[in-house]
């Protein structure tokens, strides 16, 4: 009797799932792509909460220059130039909507969107997931 309790017990142990505790600090990644189809950030599109950390990093195999900076090209963010194996960080502190660019390729598509949202407790996600969840939160990017 005793055994089969300590196994269920086990057993509902592991197939529990608990979250990350929300002051839990996370860090996303985001590839900075140089194919011959052309430059873009993979994901293009995620949904972060606050205090969410994103790295982009430049593949130690690509020859190009890059950057990282929001579309007005002051603040919150604006990374140097990045050269191959290169990464940039930065911390989100504040809800919005943050698009951003590469200086060098943004005008062939090396375009990204990120979502910050005050919900700590929402995991990061990215693509098509990432738009549903910003648009049933009201926060999807506008259309443009």
């Amino acid at each position: 009797m005793f055994r089969g309790f300590a196994a269920l017990a086990l057993l509902a142990l592991f197939a529990v799932q608990v979250p990350a505790p929300a002051h839990a600090q996370q860090v996303v990644s985001v590839d900075i792509v140089n194919t011959p189809a052309g430059y873009r950030f993979a994901p293009a599109l995620l949904v972060v909460p606050v205090g969410t950390t994103v790295s982009w990093t430049v593949p130690k195999n690509d020859p190009m220059p890059h950057n990282v900076q929001n579309e007005t090209r002051v603040g919150p963010f604006i990374s140097p130039t990045l050269n191959a194996g290169d990464t940039y960080s930065f911390t989100f502190t504040e809800a919005g909507t943050y698009d951003y660019r590469c200086r060098f390729h943004g005008n062939q598509g090396q375009v990204g969107t990120i979502v910050v949202s005050n919900n700590t407790a929402l995991p990061p996600v990215s693509g098509v997931r990432a738009f549903l969840q910003a648009l049933t939160a009201g926060l999807a990017p506008a259309a443009k």
